[in-house]
């Protein structure tokens, strides 16, 4: 079991712009169907 001491806990809360913009910063571009479609091909 681990100790307490060990742990960190955090609590965010925000609005939904503000996590888009978050993830659009952070997470890699999400590609559409299509594009993804005419990329393979």
């Amino acid at each position: 079991m681990e100790n307490k001491k060990d742990r960190f806990s955090h609590t965010y809360s925000s609005n939904k712009q503000e996590m888009k913009n978050i993830r659009k910063k952070y997470l890699p571009p999400k590609e559409d169907k299509m594009e993804r479609f005419f990329r393979i091909d």
